[in-house]
């Protein structure tokens, strides 16, 4: 290779990615391995449910991403998913309903949302409302009660 090709390739792995300066997530989680960082980035993050029942307690020293998600892979049941940051909070439950097909009906308090918890192969995945997550973000879930 040439240097001035090693050059351009050395500045284009450093434009594509930028070393973050953030500080971790803390997650305080029950039981203790029940909730990973998936992806993180300067904009978004997605946390990933690792039990079938659990929840967690997430802090962002530096601030939450304005988009944020929560992922259960492999699930293929979730009854509940609960987030709360300070006064917003979003609830998903599964409505049962008799002779109908089941479906996760979501209610939303101190912010606006108009999405919803989908379900592909890979299992489940809800988008919280941009900006949703404050300083803090507690997050519950259960695949099914028993």
């Amino acid at each position: 290779m040439r240097i001035p090709s090693l050059i351009a390739l050395v500045l284009l792995a450093g434009c594509i990615a930028p070393v973050s300066a953030s500080r971790p997530f803390e997650i305080i989680a029950r039981p203790a391995n029940a909730l990973a960082v998936g992806v993180h980035g300067t904009d978004r993050v997605a946390f990933d449910a690792r039990v079938g029942i659990g929840r967690a307690e997430v802090r962002a020293p530096d601030g939450f991403p304005s988009d944020v998600t929560l992922r259960f892979p492999g699930f293929r049941a979730l009854e509940r998913v609960r987030a709360v940051s300070g006064p917003r909070s979003l609830t998903c439950d599964l409505h049962r309903m008799e002779n109908r097909v089941t479906v996760h009906a979501c209610k939303a308090a101190g912010i606006a949302f108009d999405g919803a918890l989908a379900q592909d192969e890979r299992g489940f995945e809800l988008s919280l409302p941009s900006g949703f997550a404050a300083d803090t973000l507690s997050i519950e879930w259960v695949d099914q009660f028993r």
